[in-house]
């Protein structure tokens, strides 16, 4: 009898155990989607599709980051130094005012206007692989992808993670791993 009822609690504890793997692993699996899509379409210059994976949130917050840094510089006397640092913006004033998702795609759109053909095409060569992800907390989790650039560039890939975070109900990038 005893036998049988440690058999029985057993059982149902690794039946109630695996019944939150399926939707957790679902879940994380949309956050591995959308990391995969993020990097594959950074390096392959589709920068709207990029930034639309992005945190709004975040992008608001590092906008106001550099207006507030701007202003401290026209303070200072030394806003033409840090115009200098935007130096494919013709006019950073007038980008400022954009919203911070369009103002960071037209400084990634001029970097990429300006960067070599060869810079360029390794990126289109590029392969992104998702390694594997974990929940960090119940809004956040970390995707590790592994980058491996074309022979020509680095025979060495390299891992890079994403901290992504729930963002009305679908999954954003925030950062970097570190």
């Amino acid at each position: 009898m005893k036998a049988s009822l440690l058999t029985i609690t057993i059982t149902f504890t690794l039946l109630l155990s695996t019944l939150g793997t399926p939707a957790q692993s679902a879940d994380l699996a949309g956050a591995e989607k959308t990391a995969w899509r993020y990097m594959t379409s950074l390096l392959r210059g589709d920068v709207e599709m990029s930034f639309s994976l992005m945190d709004p949130r975040v992008l608001d917050q590092r906008k106001a980051d550099i207006m507030q840094a701007y202003e401290f510089a026209k303070k200072q006397g030394k806003a033409d130094e840090f115009k200098a640092r935007f130096k494919n913006i013709e006019n950073l004033d007038s980008a400022l005012r954009l919203p911070a998702k369009q103002f960071f795609i037209l400084m990634v759109k001029k970097d990429r206007n300006n960067a070599p053909a060869e810079h360029l095409q390794a990126m289109q060569e590029t392969m992104v692989n998702v390694m594997g992800s974990r929940r960090i907390n119940a809004e956040t989790a970390r995707v590790d992808l592994k980058i491996t650039p074309p022979n020509s560039i680095s025979e060495t890939p390299q891992e890079e993670g994403l901290i992504m975070t729930l963002y009305q109900g679908h999954w954003k990038v925030v950062k970097n791993a570190k």
